[in-house]
């Protein structure tokens, strides 16, 4: 069973709206016996009350005192945000400069490790070039070094054969206005003196070696044949081996007057020739070694049985120092 709802005179989704609430509301209490409550009064501190009116001065002071205040530490902090800003500024304007100036140092360090590249690069260059320069002088020389090696060879051999017939006499004296009749006779007296005859058709040539004066210069003899030379020399020799040492030969042996004094006769060698024959002649006996002149060699062995060992200049004494030790020391020269 529907009920159906009393007319209102109202279509559907619309409601009755009373345009005067209060009244409405008021007969509606009376109505039904509602009391309403009155409103509440006023405080003294109100606005619109006279005690508010008349303490409105302090509030207001107090509220410009707060005002004061805060516009001051507004003032204060826009002077300490402004000096902040002004401080930050110098420092960077002074970092900005800092940096332009670094900036600028690098640039200037850039420059100078340019050039010292390109200054590293010549010197590299020149120093190849120079080395390589250095090099080929270095062979040059050591070409060269061999080029006069084998020509001082060649002289030594030429000077060999100028002088293969001749021999040096030492310790003769000079005489006044000496000819060479007088060196002939005197080399002569030397062969009479070793029981051999020597004509004078048997010398090229008989002469002094230039020196200063004074001195008692060697006297050179030069003969016709090797041969003559070497019979000569064996004779001196074989003479010499015969006696002792007082009875060598001499110059009072020679009947030469004034002191008496050893007379030396040996082949004639070149002056480089003969320095290092004497110094080979050193190491030998300072070592117990053989040392002998043939042929235009100097040759030097520690035992019999060794092979001799060719002497050709003075490395090769230092070369050999090393493998021979010194047997006598006192004789080793200083």
């Amino acid at each position: 069973m529907q009920r159906t709802p009393p007319k209102t005179g109202l279509s559907q989704g619309q409601s009755v709206s009373e345009p005067d609430i209060p009244t409405a509301a008021a007969e509606k209490a009376d109505a039904v016996n509602i009391t309403v409550r009155n409103k509440r009064q006023r405080l003294a501190d109100s606005p619109n009350s006279v005690e508010y009116t008349e303490g409105s001065g302090a509030l207001s002071a107090f509220k410009l005192e707060l005002m004061d205040m805060l516009t001051n530490w507004k003032s204060e902090q826009e002077k300490l945000l402004t000096s902040w800003k002004d401080e930050q500024a110098i420092i960077l304007s002074k970092l900005v400069k800092e940096v332009a100036e670094l900036k600028e140092k690098c640039l200037s360090l850039e420059k100078c490790n340019a050039e010292f590249d390109n200054s590293m690069s010549f010197i590299n260059e020149k120093f190849e070039s120079l080395y390589s320069k250095a090099s080929l002088l270095e062979k040059k020389g050591i070409d060269r070094e061999v080029h006069i090696n084998r020509l001082n060879k060649q002289v030594q051999d030429l000077n060999f054969l100028s002088r293969q017939a001749t021999i040096e006499l030492r310790n003769i004296p000079t005489k006044d206005q000496e000819t060479p009749a007088d060196l002939i006779s005197a080399v002569s007296s030397v062969g009479k003196t070793i029981d051999l005859e020597v004509q004078q058709s048997a010398f090229r040539d008989v002469y002094r070696i230039p020196g200063k004066p004074g001195l008692c210069r060697p006297i050179l003899a030069e003969f016709s044949s090797v041969n003559k030379r070497n019979e000569f020399l064996s004779k001196v020799r074989k003479f010499n081996k015969e006696r002792s040492v007082n009875d060598k030969l001499n110059t009072q042996l020679l009947g030469i007057a004034g002191e008496k004094k050893p007379v030396f006769i040996d082949k004639h060698l070149p002056p480089a020739t003969k320095k290092l024959l004497y110094e080979a002649r050193q190491f030998a006996k300072a070592r117990n070694c053989t040392c002998w002149y043939s042929n235009g060699r100097i040759l030097l062995k520690k035992d019999p049985a060794d092979k001799p060992v060719e002497i050709k200049s003075e490395k090769c004494l230092t070369m050999l120092a090393l493998t021979v030790p010194v047997s006598d020391p006192s004789r080793v020269k200083p």
